[in-house]
Order: structure tokens, then sequence, then C-alpha cells
């Protein structure tokens, strides 16, 4: 085996890596390439020497090439090590899985001075959903309301300044089909007509 190698050499789960495998035989011709990834997948024989390999599970690996010629004549390549890490958890938006109903019309509170609409949330994903879940108001065309009012309070802001609400508490498990009721949010008492965009996402 004249060379071997894998590119690119590190990154995170699932990492697709390709791989070339170069033989030369000086009293012959190359037969076929057999390629050991070292994840515990099926050895794969190819009469080409470029392939490429998904690792799905972290870990580190050594891949190694053998290559065949027309006499039976068998060469192994020097290891390649292929480091795969964890993809590293983060927010990914779950919005498709979530049904959103919201009271048929956005309601008054004379008392606290403000508008609000309650939100019928339901786990439409076909499983079941494990938080914590969010839900970001991507837009409206009211404020939210000061944190004196009886609506939700923002649990914090995105990096790009929504606010956001802890809908699924982190561990929780939100079972598919079930619906989380009577989730209010207030807004500021301003004449013009409540519309607003919801994103939902899980942490994993």
């Amino acid at each position: 085996v004249s060379s071997f190698s894998g590119s690119p050499s590190e990154g995170f789960a699932p990492l697709s890596v390709s791989f070339i495998c170069e033989g030369t035989d000086s009293d012959g011709s190359i037969e076929s390439y057999e390629f050991d990834f070292g994840d515990g997948s099926d050895v794969l024989t190819s009469d080409s020497g470029s392939v490429n390999h998904t690792y799905s599970s972290a870990g580190e690996y050594e891949a190694r090439c053998k290559v065949y010629d027309d006499k039976g004549a068998v060469a192994v390549s020097e290891p390649v090590t292929i480091v795969v890490s964890e993809l590293e958890p983060s927010w990914y938006d779950i919005t498709e899985d979530v049904n959103v109903e919201r009271s048929p019309r956005t309601l008054y509170d004379r008392i606290n001075q403000c508008f609000f609409v309650y939100l019928t949330l339901t786990n439409t994903s076909g499983s079941d959903i494990i938080g914590p879940v969010r839900m970001v108001l991507n837009s409206s065309t009211i404020p939210l309301s000061d944190a004196s009012t009886p609506g939700l309070d923002p649990d914090g802001y995105t990096e790009d300044g929504k606010p956001y609400f802890i809908v699924v508490p982190d561990g929780e498990n939100w079972v598919n089909g079930e619906s989380l009721d009577q989730i209010r949010l207030d807004f500021e008492r301003i004449r013009k007509r409540l519309e607003f965009e919801l994103r939902f996402e899980q942490y994993r």
C-alpha cells in the first residue's frame, strides 16, 4: 500500500469520512481493496480505492486498508486514526412537532390592564419528548406585559433577544398526544390587532 488517508480525521458524530487507499503492483494489477473502519462495522470489499464511511458514535477508531493483487498477494496499510466527538448539546427546532391552539379571541384583563391569550400545546411528534422544551416568542405585534401581570414571565432570552418560556422542565417527559393547557401570555394594553409567532425548541 503506497498510501492510505481519511478526511476529515476528526469531527462530531455522525462523521462522514472519505477514505483513499492507493496500491501499486509492479508485476501485475490490483484486484480489490478491503477496508476495515475500526468501529465494529462489516469489512468493506471494493474494486475502488475510494470509499466513504459514516461513524455514528463518539470514539477513537483505527481504520486500515488491505490491497489484493491478481496473484493473491496482500499488502496492509498503516492505520489511520479517526477521532469522533459527541455533538455538543444545543437547542433544536421542534416546531413541526407541536400543535398550538389559542383562545378564539384576544382577552382583556381589566384588573391588570393587559390583553392576554390562553394556549394549548399538544405533542404531535409521534413519540415522547424529553425536556427541557422552550417556547420562543419569535415576533408579536404587541409587546409582552411586565412581570406584574398573571401570565408567564420569560425564563430568559435567546441570543437574538427573543423571550422564551420553559414549557417542559429538564428531564420531564412530554408524552406523545399529551396537551399542556391554560398557558397564558400577557401583552401590553395597546389598541391593535394581536398577532404573534411561536417557535418550539428542545435541548439535546
